[in-house]
């Protein structure tokens, strides 16, 4: 197995095990959409994970700073009483 690959693997299981434990807030997941990455697929699991897991996902930069003023307001706060 390729270092790279070991590395996305691990990575991979963090998220992961910190979505099952509901320790994560917000994903802020910048990525260029007029040019597809190979590991386009996996891109498309972790959306899906989100979005099973109401976790909050952000891919472009308009995105990303309303979710982080809504977590520094405290609007985010409804997913503890989800839990």
């Amino acid at each position: 197995m390729k270092k790279e690959d070991l590395f996305r693997k691990l990575s991979s299981r963090k998220f992961w095990m910190a979505v099952a434990e509901f320790v994560t807030a917000l994903l802020i997941f910048l990525r260029d959409p007029l040019a597809p990455k190979p590991h386009e697929p996996n891109v498309n699991d972790v959306v899906k994970l989100c979005d099973t897991h109401n976790i909050p996902m952000a891919t472009n930069l308009a995105t990303a700073e309303l979710l982080i003023k809504a977590l520094d307001r405290g609007d985010l706060e409804w997913r503890e009483l989800y839990r």
